[in-house]
């Protein structure tokens, strides 16, 4: 399998939009106008709509995993960081 995101309409079942990506996603959260993906080193926020990337992806310090808690309300993302 290629590492990447699919994001399929849940009442038709056909795919939206597709990501491909070198990283495989460890944390993915959504709200109505975005999608979080975080592959643990960089959080990138998409466009829920067209997979486009809303802003510039977010890169965590040396040291600095994001894990498992991942969170986006309006332009705001929350992450479980730990070393």
């Amino acid at each position: 399998n290629a590492a990447g995101l699919r994001v399929v309409d849940a009442r038709k079942g056909n795919e939206v939009w597709s990501r491909p990506s070198s990283a495989r996603p460890i944390a993915i959260a959504a709200d109505a106008r975005s999608v979080v993906v975080s592959d643990g080193r960089t959080l990138t926020v998409l466009d829920a709509a067209t997979g486009a990337e809303r802003f510039d992806p977010i890169e965590l310090p040396d040291g600095y995993l994001a894990v498992n808690t991942t969170a986006v309300a309006g332009d705001t993302v929350y992450a479980g960081v730990g070393c």
